[in-house]
């Protein structure tokens, strides 16, 4: 096939005449960074008056590419077509098919391992929010295929990355199965008997303030306790954290907002967290196992009858709900031996190490299939393969 620079097949950032012409109270799409996906987490589903989206955003018509130019989302080959006429971050590049051409053609050349690949090393920008520049999208080489052929490679990748999606979706869902068999066995555990222990008896909330020299940590429902760099592409670091909670290790980590959803953890070292975050540091009791009491079903029960925020807790409506000391002081916990509480620890401990091999495992499989899903694009877009010869490799 011919090569030409994309820019002869689609306008690169035009302007938006359709949007224009809308009055100002008209609903449009509407396409922060985190909507757009070329999968079924795509979200075309959010509408705004467009008097709201009028200045300092992105605009793009029905049938455009709408292209994420931010690292990591250009990375990981997010490019999808806008259902209709409306705005988005201007984290996005808009590609508009010219006459003749299929629109579905423009957006599988940039989702190919060339374009994605190519435009990695056109970055500019500083390390951690770098950008492909406009000039790169505009001259990057793709195949001019006749229209005919364009359609036909499209009918052919459609139903082909249609069936790798479905599976590629299925490998999530069996990776979030898995992450939520560890509060599972612990609800076997009978931590809340009736009486006991008052919380407040066996931890103690510890509210230091300050540490620019330490690491700033954050507490995810996956994760656990980890240093934000580690699981955030966003900055690491905030410009004062002076106001910061500091945690040592083996103090437990509650996100106020999210801690009824998993959101625990022990801290492995010593650094800072959000000021938002309840501390608590463990006092005649294994760490361990205070962490397993505190994210097993019974407990998360006892958070969740008493959060607070605006709404009703009975008909699941409560909006920036938070769980605060006062509220979980008093609950009673079933305290064992200490033996009995280091042998539950390590059965835990024993269990997410299992889990978590095989949660690799299936993210291993998930990123096999992306790669195949990108490079079955890449070889159709190219005409490296013939698509009314060449099968998918995909059962169904």
């Amino acid at each position: 096939m011919t090569m030409i620079a994309l820019r002869h097949l689609a306008e690169v950032n035009p302007s938006s005449p359709e949007f224009d012409a809308l009055p100002a109270d008209a609903d449009v799409l509407f396409l922060p960074l985190e909507t757009v996906w070329s999968d079924d987490r795509a979200d075309q589903s959010r509408r705004v008056p467009k008097s709201t989206v009028d200045s300092g955003y992105t605009r793009f018509q029905a049938g455009d590419t709408v292209c994420p130019k931010v690292t990591p989302t250009f990375q990981a080959g997010r490019a999808m077509r806008a259902r209709s006429v409306g705005a988005g971050t201007t984290e996005l590049h808009i590609l508009r098919p010219r006459p003749g051409v299929d629109p579905r053609w423009v957006t599988y050349a940039v989702r190919s391992k060339h374009f994605l690949e190519e435009g990695v090393t056109a970055f500019q920008g500083v390390a951690g929010l770098q950008r492909v520049p406009q000039e790169f999208v505009a001259n990057f080489r793709v195949a001019d295929a006749p229209l005919e052929e364009q359609r036909r490679i499209a009918d052919f990748l459609d139903d082909r990355v249609a069936r790798i999606d479905q599976i590629i979706a299925a490998r999530r869902r069996q990776s979030e199965a898995l992450a939520s068999v560890y509060p599972a066995r612990l609800g076997s555990e009978d931590f809340g008997s009736g009486s006991g222990t008052r919380l407040r008896y066996i931890c103690s909330p510890v509210d230091m303030r300050g540490g620019d020299d330490l690491p700033l940590l954050s507490v995810s429902i996956h994760h656990g306790v980890t240093r934000r760099d580690e699981v955030s592409d966003r900055p690491g670091r905030a410009e004062d954290l002076s106001k910061y909670k500091r945690v040592q290790p083996s103090d437990i980590v509650l996100n106020r907002m999210r801690a009824f959803q998993g959101a625990v953890g022990i801290a492995r070292e010593s650094g800072v967290v959000s000021p938002d975050y309840l501390v608590l540091r463990p006092a005649e009791v294994d760490p361990e196992w205070l962490e397993c009491v505190l994210r097993s079903p019974w407990f998360v029960g006892q958070m969740i009858e008493r959060l607070r925020g605006i709404g009703s807790i009975d008909l699941g409506t409560v909006r920036t709900p938070r769980i605060n000391w006062a509220d979980l002081a008093d609950i009673q916990v079933a305290v064992p031996p200490h033996v009995a509480q280091l042998q539950l620890a390590e059965e835990v401990r024993s269990l997410q190490a299992r889990l978590s091999t095989a949660r690799r495992s299936v993210a291993r499989m998930a990123d096999l299939f992306e790669e195949f899903k990108r490079s079955l694009i890449t070889a159709a877009v190219t005409g490296e393969i013939d698509v009314t010869t060449a099968g998918s490799g995909i059962q169904g």
